[in-house]
């Protein structure tokens, strides 16, 4: 992997279409993407199954797992 695979990955959206192989709606990006800042509070108001936990929950946490090494993600 080069560099600027290595760079993309540092962002959650980009880690979930590349790493994860997700097909991602433009609205899961913006969430995904809101949530790399340090100290970030979003919130969701979304119909049932549309993504949240299968989606956003699951590539935010395995996210923070595989760039921050030794965290602690609690859900």
């Amino acid at each position: 992997m080069d560099y600027g695979s290595l760079k993309a990955l540092a962002e959650p959206d980009c880690y979930a279409r590349v790493r994860l192989g997700f097909g991602l709606y433009p609205w899961q990006e913006k969430i995904l993407r809101a949530m790399s800042p340090r100290g970030s509070r979003v919130a969701v108001r979304t119909c049932n199954e549309a993504g949240k936990t299968s989606t956003l929950v699951l590539a935010l946490c395995l996210w923070h797992m595989e760039t921050f090494s030794g965290s602690l993600t609690v859900t």
